[in-house]
């Protein structure tokens, strides 16, 4: 049976979040892009957004926030610097290690969310990613933290690559990397084409991860970015 608080999130929260979204969410990227631009750094729509630009040509129906791929080994605080000053909050950050093995920056504009998710060189030539999940046991993020210290570590070893290509987003050009099909693929499984509104990740036994047991993910408020002038 659905609780009071998911049938509030399905009935009100997250149609209203679609439409932040669908409003505001092109504004938001179109900055982004013009801020990688300027900065000269490479980065890719990623997750619900990078499926959104190869099935939909845009937003995919049920997303309500935007997903980006940046490069652990380059430099964005230019970027951050320019996303500021046009309006975008830094809300939230996850980090792995201090940021040495893992981390996710969390900005909003006009309420709109926008996750950047970071890709760490693995050693051999490619890159694996990490996502945070509550601790098992545990009702949500704020009990993970309370009873646990943090939340639980995923490797993600799907293929990416730091060279990207635009294709059409909506009515303008986006960059995704050149690899996406096999990120989506192995990401979303052989059916990626087809529109999946109660799709969940992970899938034991289908997607490929490990859970690193000595690490945790701690977050943090936002507003500690490094700031090129």
């Amino acid at each position: 049976m659905m609780s009071l608080k998911e049938f509030w999130h399905k009935v009100y929260i997250d149609p209203r979040k679609r439409r932040i979204l669908r409003r505001y969410g092109l504004k938001a990227l179109g900055i982004v892009d013009g801020a990688m631009r300027t900065c000269g750094v490479p980065y890719s729509l990623h997750y619900g957004t990078l499926l959104g630009s190869m099935r939909e040509k845009g937003f995919i129906a049920h997303d309500f926030d935007i997903d980006i791929a940046l490069f652990a080994d380059e430099d964005y605080s230019g970027v951050y610097r320019i996303l500021l000053e046009n309006g975008f909050r830094h809300r939230r950050q996850i980090l792995v290690d201090g940021g040495k093995f893992g981390r996710e920056d969390t900005f909003s504009y006009k309420s709109v969310h926008i996750d950047l998710f970071y890709l760490y060189p693995d050693g051999e030539g490619g890159y694996y990613g990490t996502e945070f999940y509550p601790q098992d046991g545990c009702r949500g993020i704020k009990d993970s933290i309370a009873l646990k210290g943090g939340l639980k570590v995923l490797v993600s070893h799907s293929p990416v690559s730091k060279k990207t290509h635009y294709v059409p987003f909506e009515n303008t050009t986006l960059p995704v990397m050149d690899s996406a099909t096999a990120f989506l693929e192995d990401h979303y499984g052989p059916n990626w084409r087809i529109p999946d509104p109660d799709f969940k990740y992970p899938r034991t036994g289908v997607n490929r991860y490990e859970i690193p047991e000595d690490k945790i993910a701690v977050i943090h408020d936002g507003g500690h970015l490094p700031v090129k002038d």
